[in-house]
């Protein structure tokens, strides 16, 4: 029911009590022939919010000597819908002298504004009326910032973006249960910015922003929707939203495409065009590229795909010319937008070519020493017998491992009729292979080549061997040393060869050979022995460093009294890494026997102290234990010593010996098979050594 027709229903019941002069009673007065009384003569309600509710109460009691019955309670007046007793319920009965009886009533307003009714009690002893009055005020409300949107004009397959606020305007908080679209299609979107699901609670004063997308669907044409915002409020706020769907247009400046007129191969030229957005809506371009790509023309500025052109904005797009003698010297640029009409554009890209005015040496040889590690240079005269200047924007190989070093920067420009020296600094041991093309570079061509030839030196590496000024005694230690600097060679291995010429004089003691302290990083990796002597092989963590004269190993040599007074000493050295690089020549000194008179040795002899000499029995052998005879001069004790091939110590003991021949056993339980050494020391320190191979 209408508020004015509630008014009006009001008005004629009211003129209808007014007829029937039932008379007003005040507190504590019976209503005329009606002997009860009320602590108040109307219920006054005042403000209360829409939707919600308010009771109060009136008490009412019994004046009479007997007992009066209530019957009914029933509203009217202007708003009778908004009012509603609570209790008691009816029919109830007031006894005399009674404690009051309290009738609730509730207030609970359907529309805005002041509200006014009568409460009509009916009574086994009259009827009375209540007027009661309210006010009902606002709640919660909501409204858009914007009451319309137009998005403009949209290309196909687009999609504009925009955000509007959503406030709360009421005297109450506001719940949001969602936001929905009057429309007909889907071209319109809307979603909370927080992506906070409804229900949303929004109290006075705030706001929450909404995202509205507009689509380009497929139809052109005008759209148009209106967004609803759903909540408790008074009120269901709207906002229009219209827009339209329109295919754009594209063109280029030159709109013909570029000749680039004559250029010579490998010579570089710049150019630009423009791509205009020339209709009304923005547009993405899904292609923008040249075919064929990357021959004679480039585009150097190219954004990625797909990109977006705005209404009315112009791209320019820089083309480079690079043509090569044996190119296509034609390319087009094509441009593809699917929200145009039409959506390609192609234009052509057009240059003629003719070799470039400039000569150099087509083949040249260079000499290097192979073995040593060194920069050498080349140089290259490049010279320009053309009208016009060359640029050379680099110098390339085609051997990967040439690393170029010019004397030049690049770009750089020939004069018309000069000559420019191109200084090419490598290291040739870094080429593959005996020859490599250097490459004059004008962009991606190649405007000239040249092929330069390696011809490989050897280099002469020289060893020596140097023995200790000792004499009167056995022992006497040696060296092998390289007479040659070896920083250059980048060595990483290096075997040294030792032998002696005459066993009868001396041999080399293999426990005592031993890595020079001058050799950082350097350790010997295996000791293998050799017809008189030792192969001994040196390898390096970094390349090996050593000075003219440096001794790579040292030794001793146990010397023995002879039919021939001395022997011939050497030393070799081999380079695996410079093989055919580096020729090493060996070296060899004279180390005599003892010197007997008035030696040791001699002194030990007449004491009868020294061993005269010491046999193997067996061997090889495949037994636990070694059989020696042992012929000595004296009796006494020996020590007797098993070393492996690189000197190392596995077991050791004494003998006792007897004067005369002495036949022994060494225990050898536990050893591998392989060579070996059997040394026996006298108490006086002369050694016999005596080689020994082990099978299984």
């Amino acid at each position: 029911m209408g508020r004015n027709k509630k008014r009006y229903e009001g008005i004629i019941l009211l003129g209808l009590l007014m007829a029937l002069s039932v008379p007003a009673c005040t507190v504590g007065d019976a209503f005329a022939s009606v002997r009860l009384a009320f602590d108040s003569t109307r219920l006054d309600f005042g403000n209360v919010i829409l939707s919600s509710a308010h009771d109060l109460a009136i008490e009412v009691w019994d004046t009479a000597s007997v007992a009066i019955e209530i019957d009914q309670f029933s509203l009217a007046g202007q708003d009778p819908g908004d009012f509603k007793v609570l209790s008691p319920g009816a029919p109830t009965v007031l006894s005399p002298g009674a404690t009051p009886t309290k009738i609730i009533v509730q207030f609970s307003p359907l529309a805005f504004g002041n509200c006014s009714g009568l409460l009509l009690i009916e009574t086994s002893d009259g009827n009375v009326s209540i007027p009661l009055t309210g006010n009902a005020i606002g709640g919660g409300n909501l409204v858009w910032a914007d009451s319309s949107i137009d998005f403009g004009n949209l290309a196909p397959g687009g999609e504009r973006d925009t955000v509007i606020e959503l406030y709360s305007v009421g005297t109450d908080t506001a719940v949001i249960s969602g936001i929905d679209f009057a429309a007909p299609d889907s071209s319109f979107e809307a979603q909370f910015v927080t992506g906070t699901p409804p229900p949303i609670e929004l109290p006075p004063g705030d706001s929450i922003a909404v995202k509205i997308s507009f689509r380009g669907l497929p139809l052109e044409g005008e759209k148009d929707a209106v967004l609803f915002a759903e909540s408790s409020g008074l009120s269901i706020p709207s906002c229009d939203l219209i827009g339209n769907i329109e295919l754009g247009s594209f063109a280029t400046l030159p709109p013909f495409g570029i000749d680039f007129g004559v250029m010579y191969a490998g010579q570089m030229l710049d150019t630009a065009i423009q791509l205009i957005n020339t209709g009304d809506v923005d547009l993405v371009f899904e292609e923008l590229s040249l075919s064929p790509s990357g021959d004679d023309f480039t585009i150097l500025n190219a954004p990625p795909v797909p990109f977006t052109l705005p209404a009315g904005d112009t791209l320019w797009v820089t083309i480079q010319a690079n043509p090569g003698i044996a190119t296509s010297h034609l390319a087009y640029l094509d441009m593809v937008s699917q929200q145009a009409s039409p959506n390609f554009e192609s234009d052509s890209m057009t240059v003629s070519v003719t070799r470039p005015s400039i000569s150099a040496p087509s083949v040249q040889a260079l000499s290097y020493y192979c073995a040593i590690i060194a920069v050498i240079s080349d140089t290259v005269p490049i010279s320009n017998t053309g009208p016009e200047r060359v640029v050379i924007t680099s110098v390339t190989s085609n051997d990967p491992s040439v690393v170029l070093r010019p004397d030049v920067s690049f770009p750089d420009t020939i004069a018309a009729g000069s000559t420019m020296p191109v200084v090419i600094h490598f290291i040739p041991s870094s080429v593959a292979a005996d020859t490599f093309v250097l490459r004059m570079m004008g962009g991606a061509y190649a405007m000239l080549t040249d092929t330069v030839a390696l011809q490989p030196l050897a280099t002469t590496a020289t060893a020596t061997i140097v023995a200790a000024s000792i004499t009167g005694t056995a022992p006497q230690q040696v060296e092998a040393r390289t007479a040659t600097k070896l920083d250059a060679f980048d060595l990483d291995t290096i075997i040294v060869h030792i032998s002696v010429q005459d066993s009868n004089v001396a041999t080399i003691d293999s426990s005592t050979i031993a890595l020079s302290a001058g050799l950082a990083n350097a350790t010997i990796s295996s000791i293998t022995a050799d017809p008189g002597g030792y192969t001994v092989t040196i390898t390096s963590t970094a390349p090996i460093s050593a000075a003219a004269g440096s001794p790579l190993v040292t030794m001793d040599l146990d010397r023995f009294v002879s039919n021939s007074d001395s022997t011939g000493i050497i030393a070799a050295i081999e380079t695996p890494e410079r093989a055919g690089c580096l020729a090493w020549t060996a070296d060899t000194t004279m180390v005599t026997g003892p010197d007997v008179c008035g030696s040791t040795i001699l002194t030990d002899v007449l004491s009868d102290r020294p061993f005269l000499s010491a046999k193997l029995r067996q061997n090889p052998i495949s037994d636990e234990n070694v059989e020696l005879s042992v012929i000595a001069n004296a009796s006494g004790s020996a020590r007797f010593e098993l070393l492996s091939a690189l000197g190392e110590i596995l077991t050791q003991g004494y003998l006792q010996l007897s004067s005369g021949l002495n036949e022994c056993s060494l225990p050898m339980s536990g050893i591998r098979s392989g060579v070996y050494t059997v040394r026996l020391i006298s108490e006086s320190g002369f050694a016999v050594t005596l080689r020994l191979v082990i099978i299984d």
